[in-house]
């Protein structure tokens, strides 16, 4: 081992001994009861209680201390992704065990013997029988487990000593696992309802995503966040939201919005005129269209009569039929837009409507009407409970009032310490422009517990608009941050990015991290990458630059960012290119653009990881003052 390596290894096991936890402190107290001896151990709750983090802790330390047989079910698994697989992989780097197991492609086992299994229920039933030695069941997401799943596994499990771990949110009154270990208030069972105020690493993106449910869907509130059980009716989903009532539109409200969505074969053409009034959040629909049978070339006129003057308006339409939209540019409607799509765009567009105190409906809107009184979730077929997906029906005009209002989900203001909107233009990412001085990356962590690295890289064009674009972010864990291959992506994507941009600055392709810690443990691999990724750019010149904390306005993260709120919420300062807003990752078992959450959920002295936050912040600080513009190189 060389002098170099030796240091680096060094670094990075002080880094990882200062994020990781204590063992005082490896699970909240509300879960201390996961070292009883009682044969099932329930908790239930809403969610960002931090069940699964919990016993999936208790799990690995236990197994890592003495030899045990675990294992993890639920009741459908299509793949080890929809697993718990992912989870304790997570955990096992967080604690610092990544001596006591190895991690294979489909299992877990510790060094001492210990071995981590994961199944599905509903399927395999010969296989489940199996595993009658097995120490420990985890029985996750258990509120979809059936009756029939629990009488084969119950009793396969019968080594002495062994027991269930289960964790669930309550979906209805009904489902088999409350009734046979809640409701049935068995001597053998230790059953507890958690809630989210029981975490308290409870992280600022769930708590963004709460507050704004709590304030704009009470009756999804209680059951996703308070863990109340929901009947079928709540399936509905603008229960209680819509109702039918003549008015008058007044000057004052924004709009009017349009939005059209074409009909595929059954299908019928259906269309909206709406207005907002921003004064009581109020969405009201004065006009519809709905049509079977439409022929395209006789969509403008027909439109023309049942909403007079949309042809004067822009009009929102479904992407999916962009050659229809051309068409209906050229022949009566020119200012028909195909609408843009994005991950989890009808999930937005769903949260936006319900987020208005009323949506008022003409009452000569009678489609509208009748979609809104039964478009709904889908439902378990087992036990009937709503599911958070919607059903593809009933949803013609919806879909159309979704479209409608797309820029403004796109535009609309989070709410949060930072605002997406400020990072978009019109509700669009913005692509950087040409030629800009410098390709830069920033690669922080925090002092929260349990932080990873997060990594931004942002393209610097300070004489052409918006100085700052967000080009791409990455997050990952700290061993991952300082393996070969993560670093030379890194730098990889910063020079693809130079070719794509080519910057006339001259200089060199940068990774800026922070004195401390964190450089400490990155200089020395990323110096061996930028060697090897130097091979298959000729042409570039990279480096590795320590920047110092008390030149980044302010040493911590809660100062860079009360000095830097302003400027980015100006929406003028730095924007983010489409790829990078589109971009989703899985880190920690959550699959979603985990950059926007953390600017959109932060709150100054939250103790959570912020890591992407703190790289975002590290990179505006650093180009803040235009008078060290050239220190950004």
């Amino acid at each position: 081992m060389t002098d170099s390596e030796s240091l680096s290894r060094s670094a990075l096991r002080a880094l990882k001994s200062r994020l990781a936890r204590s063992p005082e402190t490896l699970v909240p107290p509300a879960f201390a009861d996961l070292w009883t001896p009682k044969r099932f151990v329930v908790y239930y709750g809403g969610r960002g209680s931090g069940k699964s983090w919990s016993i999936a802790r208790v799990l690995l330390v236990r197994a890592a201390e003495s030899r045990l047989r675990v294992l993890c079910c639920r009741e459908i698994q299509g793949s080890i992704k929809e697993s718990a697989f992912r989870l304790l992989a997570d955990q096992i780097h967080l604690l610092g065990l990544d001596d006591a197991y190895d991690i294979g492609a489909d299992k877990i086992t510790g060094r001492n013997g210990s071995e981590f299994f994961f199944e599905g229920l509903r399927y395999n039933a010969n296989k489940i029988r199996s595993y009658e030695g097995v120490d420990i069941v985890w029985a996750e997401e258990a509120q979809a487990v059936s009756e029939r799943s629990w009488e084969e596994l119950i009793p396969t499990i019968r080594k002495a000593g062994s027991h269930f771990y289960i964790s669930y949110n309550p979906m209805t009154p009904e489902d088999p696992v409350f009734v046979r270990f809640v409701a049935s208030q068995r001597r053998d069972v230790l059953a507890k309802k958690v809630g989210f105020t029981d975490n308290p690493f409870f992280s600022p993106e769930m708590e963004a995503e709460r507050a704004w449910c709590e304030a704009t869907d009470p009756d999804g509130y209680a059951h996703i966040w308070l863990g109340e059980p929901r009947t079928v009716s709540d399936a509905l989903i603008l229960k209680g939201k819509f109702f039918a009532e003549a008015f008058e539109v007044d000057p004052a409200w924004a709009g009017p919005f349009h939005g059209l969505d074409y009909g595929f074969a059954a299908d019928p053409s259906a269309a909206v005129r709406s207005y907002i009034d921003d004064s009581t959040r109020t969405l009201y629909v004065s006009r519809e269209f709905w049509q079977l049978h439409l022929e395209l070339d006789a969509m403008p006129a027909a439109l023309e009569a049942a909403i007079p003057g949309i042809s004067r308006h822009v009009v929102y339409a479904d992407s999916a039929r962009p050659e229809s939209s051309s068409y209906l540019s050229r022949n009566g409607l020119p200012s028909v837009r195909s609408v843009e799509k994005w991950p989890g765009s009808v999930d937005d567009g769903i949260a936006y409507l319900r987020s208005f105190t009323r949506i008022v409906i003409d009452p000569s809107c009678t489609h509208l009407l009748d979609e809104c009184r039964r478009y709904s979730f889908k439902t378990d077929r087992l036990t009937g409970a709503p599911l958070p997906e919607p059903q593809d029906k009933h949803n013609h005009l919806i879909d159309a009032l979704r479209y409608a209002m797309s820029s403004v989900i796109r535009n609309q203001s989070t709410g949060g310490y930072f605002n997406r909107s400020a990072l978009l233009e019109n509700g669009e990412a913005v692509e950087a422009t040409q030629n800009p001085m410098l390709i830069f990356a920033t690669a922080a962590v925090t002092d929260r517990p349990g932080s990873a690295v997060g990594a931004v890289i942002w393209s610097y064009a300070p004489y052409h608009g918006n100085p700052l674009t967000i080009m791409d972010w990455d997050v990952s864990e700290v061993s991952e941050a300082c393996s070969d291959e993560w670093l030379d992506a890194l730098f990889v994507r910063m020079a693809e990015i130079y070719q794509e941009l080519r910057p006339h600055g001259g200089y060199p392709v940068r990774l800026r991290i922070e004195k401390g810690d964190l450089y400490n443990a990155l200089a020395s691999p990323a110096a061996d990458s930028i060697m090897r990724v130097h091979e298959h750019f000729l042409n570039i010149h990279f480096d590795v630059m320590a920047d110092d904390p008390d030149a980044l306005l302010g040493s911590t993260l809660e100062q860079r960012a009360s000095a830097l709120r302003t400027l980015v919420n100006a929406g003028t300062y730095v924007k983010i290119d489409p790829d990078a807003y589109s971009k989703q990752v899985t880190h920690r078992s959550s699959t979603t653009n985990h950059l926007i959450a953390q600017l959109a959920g932060f709150r100054p002295g939250a103790d959570q990881p912020q890591e992407l936050a703190a790289a975002f912040l590290h990179g505006c600080a650093v180009v803040h003052d235009p008078s060290k513009h050239g220190g950004a190189a």
